[in-house]
C-alpha cells in the first residue's frame, strides 16, 4: 500500500499551501456557519420535540 497522492517536492511548496489554506479557510468557515446555524435554529426545536416526548 504506497500512498503516492503527492511528489515530496510539492509538499514542502509555498504555492501549494497557500493553495490548500486556501480551499481549507472556506471550508472551515462553512462548517462553523453551519454549527451556529444548527445551534441557533434547530437544538431549540429538537429540544423542544424531546420535551414534548417526555411529557
Amino acid at each position: 500500500m504506497t500512498r503516492r497522492t503527492c511528489p515530496p517536492f510539492l509538499r514542502r511548496h509555498p504555492v501549494v499551501r497557500g493553495v490548500a489554506l486556501l480551499v481549507l479557510l472556506p471550508v472551515t468557515n462553512g462548517i462553523l456557519r453551519f454549527c451556529n446555524w444548527w445551534m441557533s435554529a434547530v437544538a431549540p426545536w429538537v429540544l423542544a420535540i424531546a420535551r414534548e416526548g417526555r411529557a
